[in-house]
């Protein structure tokens, strides 16, 4: 019975865990997972639904009366959205150049029925081609990140891309559009709803007072977490540089930091919990989540 250094469970238990956390958030075989998510989350955070999105088959588009979709814009140009996370054809080159074109109705599509779609995420993308391709991208970090234990949540030639995206629409002046895009993902974001969700459902169990039981479900969201945020602290970065210190708004970091203790580690749920109710703290997740947060 293998034992981690760091607190003494088993490795299979962890593994367990990790297991059990993916198998709930992995994208449905079939069925809209949109749909699905709409009917447990709050109004305010409800994905898009409202056209029709059709069936969803491991990622794969598809037409509302069951048929296949095809992934080709009105060019004929196969924009490779096969839900392999891949990069779609052109998006690079449209992210570098901010493209203003039209967005491809079948990339409005994707955008619409892909599992972790959010409320204005097709409205956002519908500003145009470069747009589309960005909103793609931050789908597609909510998927990584909830369904891969590590790794970047983003392929690297995309995250550079994204970045260059937010500072070309800089240059033009427009940071507070990308400030605003920032703020609209993290408060509409599906991750947020389900970190919330799972987190709740462990604080709320007998068996939040035991490390064993609670540390392990911290693991999985913290780590997913952290992730995410040095990811997006990355593309929005001009943010840092160049704007939100005129305007005495708090940074990405801060701010993705600020609404995960909000949203996911609300007091009435912390304050009662006796793990971090503890002076000395063996852990190392419950140490950096109890620095973070403040709480004492």
């Amino acid at each position: 019975h293998l034992l981690t250094p760091q607190r003494g469970k088993s490795i299979e238990y962890e593994n367990a865990m990790a297991k059990q956390y993916r198998s709930e958030f992995l994208p449905p075989r079939t069925g809209s997972g949109n749909a699905k998510l709409a009917a447990a989350m709050p109004r305010e955070v409800a994905p898009l639904t409202s056209r029709g999105a059709g069936t969803v088959a491991e990622g794969v588009l598809a037409s509302p009366r069951g048929g296949s979709t095809s992934s080709r814009d009105g060019r004929g140009i196969d924009l490779g959205l096969n839900g392999d996370g891949k990069e779609p054809e052109g998006a690079f080159l449209a992210l570098l150049l901010a493209d203003a074109a039209p967005a491809s109705p079948h990339v409005l599509k994707h955008v619409e029925t892909h599992r972790w779609s959010f409320m204005g995420a097709v409205d956002m993308a519908s500003k145009g081609r470069g747009y589309s391709f960005f909103v793609w991208c931050l789908l597609e970090m909510q998927k990584n990140v909830q369904t891969q234990e590590e790794g970047e949540p983003l392929d690297a030639t995309l995250t550079n891309a994204c970045q260059s995206f937010v500072g070309t629409l800089g240059r033009r002046g427009r940071l507070a559009d990308m400030y605003q895009v920032l703020t609209h993902f993290i408060c509409n974001s599906v991750v947020w709803h389900e970190w919330h969700k799972f987190l709740r459902a462990s604080f709320e169990d007998s068996r939040a007072g035991q490390e064993a039981f609670l540390v392990p479900r911290l693991d999985q969201v913290w780590g997913r977490f952290q992730r995410l945020r040095t990811a997006l602290a990355g593309i929005f970065g001009a943010l840092d540089e160049r704007f939100v210190w005129k305007h005495r708004l708090p940074k990405v970091g801060d701010l993705l930091m600020e609404h995960m203790r909000k949203r996911c580690f609300p007091l009435d749920l912390v304050a009662k919990n006796d793990l971090f109710l503890q002076a000395t703290l063996k852990d190392e997740t419950l140490k950096q989540i109890k620095f973070a947060f403040g709480f004492s």
